[in-house]
Formats: C-alpha cells, sequence, structure tokens
C-alpha cells in the first residue's frame, strides 16, 4: 500500500509542476466578418486581443489591461484599493514583461467556447504598498481560482460576447 501511495504522490506532483499553455484563439464568423479573441500564456489565459473587422479593442501592453476578472477585498479591514486584490492576468510586478504570476490550471477551447481555470496572483506583492498602504497578501499568488467561461452570442445575439 505504501508504493502505491507513494506512486500516487509522484504522479500528482509532477502533473502540478507540468505548465500548462495560456496559448487560445476563439474565433466566430459574423456574417462577412470575423471576431477573434487571443488568450496567451503572458496573461495566464487573460483576454490579451479582441479583434472586430480589422480593429483591436485592447490594449496588452502590460499585466494590467487585459478582458480579465480581478477581486478587490478588504479582509475585514478598512477597504483600501488593490491591497488585497487577485488578479487573472498577472501582478502589477510582472509589468510589460513576458510571463505571469498567474498560473493557467486549465484551458480548452471546444465547440465555440474558451474555457480557462486561473490561480490568480495578487496585483501587488507583501511589503509593496498602494496609495501608500501595505499590502493585506502575504504571498505573491492567491489561493482565489478563477473559472471563466467565453464564448459569442448570447439570447439570440451574436454580436454579444458572453463571459461568464
Amino acid at each position: 500500500m505504501k508504493v502505491v501511495l507513494l506512486v500516487v504522490f509522484i504522479g500528482i506532483t509532477t502533473f502540478a509542476l507540468a505548465d500548462i499553455s495560456g496559448d487560445a484563439v476563439l474565433k466566430k464568423q459574423m456574417g462577412k466578418d470575423e471576431a477573434i479573441i487571443t488568450t496567451t500564456s503572458r496573461v495566464a489565459g487573460a483576454i490579451h486581443s479582441f479583434k472586430f473587422r480589422g480593429k483591436e479593442y485592447i490594449d496588452s501592453f502590460d499585466h494590467g489591461r487585459q478582458l480579465q476578472s480581478a477581486s478587490n477585498l478588504n479582509m475585514g479591514k478598512k477597504f483600501i484599493p488593490e491591497v488585497f486584490n487577485p488578479t487573472e492576468a498577472g501582478s502589477e510586478f510582472d509589468g510589460k514583461g513576458f510571463k505571469s504570476s498567474s498560473k493557467v490550471l486549465f484551458l480548452e477551447v471546444n465547440n465555440d467556447e474558451l474555457v480557462t481555470k486561473n490561480q490568480m496572483a495578487f496585483w501587488i506583492r507583501p511589503g509593496m504598498k498602494s496609495q501608500g498602504n501595505l499590502a493585506y497578501n502575504t504571498a505573491e499568488i492567491s489561493n482565489h481560482l478563477l473559472q471563466k467561461q467565453v464564448r459569442f452570442g448570447f439570447m439570440g445575439m451574436e454580436q454579444v460576447l458572453d463571459y461568464r
């Protein structure tokens, strides 16, 4: 029994260490035009680009401008913006870099739907300040898991982006 448990543990450890790509493309033909959503590993599966009729609608210059989800919580203390702020795309420290502090746990494009699961990084690191106030978080990455589903179309309106 101990050998079996050891093998299972090693298998789980190996799986946990494997990086999952955040790169995906979701496309939808709308009449003669095509809408294209792109996610990247750089922003941990957050929506890096949305193009329609040749126009880009997202400025993904750094790790704070994506179409992404985030939480801004007070931890039972005075509410101060960004001091406990898990974000899908990564941290302020990630800046214009090529990596994200957030971690992609799952990503799939299937049947015109994008599904991701992400472990969100805190926007500011422990010891950093927002508006002169220290971060409430004590780690760079949170225990907050985000699962999102994105598809084109909602209630018969194909031009609507259904983001859950």
